[in-house]
């Protein structure tokens, strides 16, 4: 077995790597067992998951972020496949990671960083540069990979970097927040 085969952050964040753009973020956590979650995403407001997927019973998420393989419109709109995933490996996987900044509405400067139009988190510059450097050096493992495709070795700069991914996937799961009631970032 492969050294990471149990290791969930990073299983969810591989899932993310393949699923993404299909992200969807969790706007409210049903209360009891007879409400819906309810979801949007970048092209629709108002989702629900499958009542057949896991995810429809869940009444508690670590990270308000899904990936999902399908998105199905009937008489809703429901995601299928869906996984939970951590604001780092949209980062991480994502389209990309943008630093940037809003202004609320009593004029302060919030510092921001994104993977794409939809998934943007809150953040200290120096952090969002901190971010940036990492998947900057994981693109370049990743294209060093595909033009040679060579086991990697762990004691390696390319093994280096992939340990370093490994633990901050690990650490993020220790600042969890499961509560996610019409809160409009997280």
């Amino acid at each position: 077995a492969n050294r990471n085969s149990n290791n969930e952050p990073l299983v969810r964040a591989i899932i993310c790597a393949g699923l993404y753009p299909n992200v969807a973020k969790v706007r409210k956590v049903k209360k009891n067992p007879h409400m819906d979650t309810m979801l949007s995403s970048l092209t629709d407001r108002k989702i629900l998951f499958h009542p057949k997927s896991v995810l429809s019973s869940a009444m508690k998420f670590h990270y308000p972020w899904i990936v999902y393989h399908v998105k199905q419109k009937s008489s809703k709109t429901y995601l299928h496949d869906a996984t939970v995933v951590s604001p780092l490996a949209l980062l991480m996987f994502g389209r990309e990671i943008k630093p940037g900044f809003e202004i609320t509405e009593k004029g302060e400067r919030l510092e921001t960083v994104s993977a794409d139009h939809f998934a943007k988190f809150y953040c200290e510059a120096r952090t969002a540069e901190v971010v940036q450097r990492t998947r900057d050096a994981l693109d370049a493992v990743l294209a060093e990979k595909v033009a040679d495709p060579a086991p990697t070795s762990w004691s390696s700069r390319q093994g280096q970097v992939l340990r370093l991914i490994v633990s901050l996937l690990e650490s993020e799961m220790e600042g969890i927040q499961e509560d996610y009631e019409d809160q409009n970032d997280y």
